[in-house]
């Protein structure tokens, strides 16, 4: 009667550790499913639909011929957190911007409305929401632009401001 007691307590007891396990593996699925972005690869339809809730996703994107990634963080203060990587310039860009841009990322907080309006891949002043390194290149760029422009047409400004005179 004793060594039967024993094997149905060892019986029960494995059931108990195979339930444990199975709900531990669960437990884990669901939080790799919640914690770990929606990859969209490059289905800008696919991302689109997670944007629209600002669930979390990414995507591969080209614009211009840069290949850029976009992944939603989430929610947080009525914004929508989301980053944005400059992965790969085009075939025969300048070498300069190439260092400048590539690999940096920049991080924006939109607001959930602006989702409403548009996509987000086809909102045009998505910079106006972020910063980060990338932001800062670009607008390094920018500044680099149009100081050039002004020091080129120095002289015509300057001949003009004579004849004024």
């Amino acid at each position: 009667m004793e060594k039967r007691g024993k094997k149905e307590y060892r019986d029960s007891s494995i059931y108990i550790k195979g339930g444990v396990l199975i709900i531990l593996i669960i437990l884990l699925a669901v939080s790799i499913y919640f914690y770990f972005p929606k990859d969209c690869k490059n289905d800008e339809a696919c991302y689109a639909k997670y944007a629209q809730t600002c669930s979390k996703a990414k995507v591969g994107t080209y614009k211009e011929g840069n290949l850029f990634n976009y992944e939603i963080k989430g929610k947080q203060s009525g914004n929508c957190i989301f980053s944005v990587k400059l992965e790969k310039m085009k075939e025969g860009s300048n070498q300069q911007l190439v260092e400048l841009l590539e690999g940096r990322q920049m991080l924006c907080q939109m607001p959930l409305d602006k989702f409403n309006e548009k996509p987000l891949l086809e909102i045009k002043d998505t910079t106006d929401y972020c910063s980060g390194p990338l932001k800062e290149a670009m607008l390094q760029l920018t500044i680099e632009r149009l100081y050039s422009v002004i020091i080129s047409n120095l002289g015509n400004i300057t001949a003009e401001l004579r004849k004024s005179v």
